[in-house]
Protein backbone atom coordinates (compact mmCIF):
# COMPACT_ATOMS: atom_id res chain seq x y z
CA UNK A 1 0.00 0.00 0.00
CA UNK A 2 3.00 2.52 0.58
CA UNK A 3 3.92 2.24 -3.18
CA UNK A 4 0.78 3.52 -4.23
CA UNK A 5 -0.17 6.25 -1.59
CA UNK A 6 3.55 7.69 -2.77
CA UNK A 7 2.12 7.80 -6.56
CA UNK A 8 -0.96 9.43 -5.49
CA UNK A 9 0.88 12.38 -3.66
CA UNK A 10 2.70 12.76 -6.35
CA UNK A 11 0.33 12.65 -8.59
CA UNK A 12 -2.32 15.42 -7.07
CA UNK A 13 0.87 17.17 -6.54
CA UNK A 14 1.17 17.13 -10.32
CA UNK A 15 -2.58 18.16 -11.03
CA UNK A 16 -2.73 21.29 -8.47
CA UNK A 17 0.61 23.08 -9.65
CA UNK A 18 -1.75 24.58 -12.76
CA UNK A 19 -5.59 25.39 -12.69
CA UNK A 20 -5.82 22.81 -15.82
CA UNK A 21 -4.06 20.29 -13.96
CA UNK A 22 -1.58 20.00 -17.10
CA UNK A 23 1.18 22.27 -16.01
CA UNK A 24 3.82 20.74 -13.48
CA UNK A 25 6.40 23.04 -12.70
CA UNK A 26 6.34 24.07 -8.99
CA UNK A 27 4.68 22.61 -6.27
CA UNK A 28 1.23 24.20 -4.66
CA UNK A 29 1.13 24.37 -0.75
CA UNK A 30 -1.60 22.83 1.24
CA UNK A 31 -2.82 23.42 4.44
CA UNK A 32 -1.32 20.50 5.95
CA UNK A 33 1.56 19.33 7.66
CA UNK A 34 3.24 18.99 4.31
CA UNK A 35 3.04 20.34 1.02
CA UNK A 36 1.31 17.95 -1.66
CA UNK A 37 4.56 17.62 -3.81
CA UNK A 38 6.19 16.27 -0.55
CA UNK A 39 5.93 13.24 1.39
CA UNK A 40 5.41 13.15 4.98
CA UNK A 41 9.05 12.47 5.27
CA UNK A 42 10.01 15.98 3.45
CA UNK A 43 11.12 14.58 0.20
CA UNK A 44 10.11 16.42 -2.37
CA UNK A 45 9.49 14.83 -5.82
CA UNK A 46 11.06 14.75 -9.27
CA UNK A 47 9.84 17.58 -11.39
CA UNK A 48 11.20 16.05 -14.39
CA UNK A 49 8.88 15.49 -16.56
CA UNK A 50 7.28 11.94 -17.81
CA UNK A 51 9.68 10.69 -20.74
CA UNK A 52 6.74 9.19 -22.53
CA UNK A 53 5.21 11.08 -25.46
CA UNK A 54 1.69 12.18 -26.26
CA UNK A 55 1.85 9.43 -28.73
CA UNK A 56 2.64 6.27 -26.38
CA UNK A 57 -0.78 4.93 -24.95
CA UNK A 58 -2.29 5.17 -21.47
CA UNK A 59 -0.75 1.08 -20.85
CA UNK A 60 2.19 2.33 -21.60
CA UNK A 61 3.06 5.09 -19.31
CA UNK A 62 0.92 2.65 -16.84
CA UNK A 63 3.46 -0.18 -17.03
CA UNK A 64 6.29 2.17 -16.81
CA UNK A 65 5.10 3.80 -13.58
CA UNK A 66 4.68 -0.23 -12.24
CA UNK A 67 8.28 -1.19 -13.25
CA UNK A 68 9.42 2.12 -11.40
CA UNK A 69 7.49 1.75 -8.28
CA UNK A 70 9.42 -1.99 -8.49
CA UNK A 71 12.94 -0.11 -8.36
CA UNK A 72 12.08 1.79 -6.21
CA UNK A 73 11.43 5.20 -7.50
CA UNK A 74 8.20 6.11 -5.97
CA UNK A 75 8.13 9.81 -7.33
CA UNK A 76 9.04 8.83 -10.85
CA UNK A 77 6.35 6.17 -10.34
CA UNK A 78 3.63 8.81 -9.21
CA UNK A 79 4.49 11.07 -12.45
CA UNK A 80 3.67 8.28 -15.15
CA UNK A 81 0.37 6.78 -13.15
CA UNK A 82 -0.56 10.40 -13.13
CA UNK A 83 0.33 10.97 -17.38
CA UNK A 84 -1.84 7.67 -17.64
CA UNK A 85 -4.15 8.60 -15.55
CA UNK A 86 -4.88 11.74 -17.82
CA UNK A 87 -4.56 9.59 -20.83
CA UNK A 88 -7.37 7.48 -19.43
CA UNK A 89 -5.86 5.17 -17.38
CA UNK A 90 -8.11 4.44 -14.35
CA UNK A 91 -5.75 1.45 -13.16
CA UNK A 92 -3.44 4.21 -12.92
CA UNK A 93 -5.55 6.47 -10.03
CA UNK A 94 -5.86 3.03 -7.91
CA UNK A 95 -1.82 2.61 -8.03
CA UNK A 96 -1.79 6.35 -6.39
CA UNK A 97 -4.55 6.37 -3.93
CA UNK A 98 -2.36 2.81 -2.64
CA UNK A 99 0.88 4.56 -3.07
CA UNK A 100 -0.14 7.34 -1.07
CA UNK A 101 -2.42 5.04 1.55
CA UNK A 102 0.15 3.20 2.65
CA UNK A 103 2.06 4.35 6.50
CA UNK A 104 5.34 4.11 6.36
CA UNK A 105 5.44 4.97 2.12
CA UNK A 106 7.87 7.70 1.44
CA UNK A 107 4.67 9.04 -0.30
CA UNK A 108 2.17 8.68 2.22
CA UNK A 109 0.00 11.63 2.39
CA UNK A 110 -3.49 10.73 3.54
CA UNK A 111 -5.67 13.69 2.40
CA UNK A 112 -4.26 12.67 -1.02
CA UNK A 113 -5.12 8.96 -0.69
CA UNK A 114 -8.41 9.89 -0.35
CA UNK A 115 -8.56 12.23 -3.10
CA UNK A 116 -7.16 9.23 -5.68
CA UNK A 117 -9.44 6.93 -3.87
CA UNK A 118 -12.62 8.81 -4.79
CA UNK A 119 -11.69 9.55 -8.41
CA UNK A 120 -10.99 5.37 -8.51
CA UNK A 121 -13.96 4.87 -7.01
CA UNK A 122 -16.31 7.14 -9.38
CA UNK A 123 -14.35 5.60 -12.52
CA UNK A 124 -14.68 1.57 -10.89
CA UNK A 125 -17.55 -0.05 -12.95
CA UNK A 126 -17.61 -3.31 -10.72
CA UNK A 127 -19.35 -3.14 -7.57
CA UNK A 128 -17.49 -5.45 -5.99
CA UNK A 129 -13.91 -3.50 -6.53
CA UNK A 130 -15.92 -0.06 -5.35
CA UNK A 131 -16.62 -1.32 -2.39
CA UNK A 132 -13.15 -2.56 -1.56
CA UNK A 133 -12.04 0.74 -2.58
CA UNK A 134 -14.36 2.62 -0.72
CA UNK A 135 -13.40 0.30 2.44
CA UNK A 136 -9.88 1.56 1.88
CA UNK A 137 -10.67 5.38 1.35
CA UNK A 138 -12.97 4.86 4.64
CA UNK A 139 -9.62 3.12 6.52
CA UNK A 140 -7.69 6.78 5.27
CA UNK A 141 -10.83 8.78 6.56
CA UNK A 142 -10.55 7.32 10.15
CA UNK A 143 -7.04 8.36 10.63
CA UNK A 144 -7.11 11.63 9.41
CA UNK A 145 -7.34 14.78 11.39
CA UNK A 146 -10.71 17.13 10.29
CA UNK A 147 -8.23 19.47 9.17
CA UNK A 148 -6.57 16.71 6.80
CA UNK A 149 -10.09 15.46 6.40
CA UNK A 150 -10.93 19.24 5.07
CA UNK A 151 -8.16 18.74 2.51
CA UNK A 152 -9.01 15.46 1.90
CA UNK A 153 -12.33 17.05 0.31
CA UNK A 154 -10.71 20.10 -1.45
CA UNK A 155 -8.57 17.70 -3.06
CA UNK A 156 -10.88 15.30 -3.94
CA UNK A 157 -12.80 17.84 -5.48
CA UNK A 158 -10.20 19.36 -7.83
CA UNK A 159 -9.44 15.58 -9.02
CA UNK A 160 -12.84 15.20 -9.60
CA UNK A 161 -13.42 18.22 -11.71
CA UNK A 162 -9.80 17.87 -13.38
CA UNK A 163 -9.99 14.09 -14.24
CA UNK A 164 -13.42 13.41 -13.42
CA UNK A 165 -14.63 13.21 -17.12
CA UNK A 166 -11.93 11.62 -18.61
CA UNK A 167 -12.84 8.59 -20.44
CA UNK A 168 -11.78 4.97 -19.50
CA UNK A 169 -8.63 3.67 -22.43
CA UNK A 170 -9.64 0.62 -23.88
CA UNK A 171 -6.71 -1.08 -25.41
CA UNK A 172 -7.15 -2.02 -29.15
CA UNK A 173 -6.55 -5.87 -29.66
Amino acid sequence: MSRLRSIICVCAWMMFLADNALAAEAPLQTTGSATLGESKQEKSPSTSPVTSTESDSPSAVYQRGISLRNEGKYEEAAAHFFAAAQKGSHLAEVELAYLHSELGSPMWDDPAAFAWFTLAIKHESKPELARILARDREVVRLRMSSAEQTEARRLSGTLLINLGAVPAFVEAN
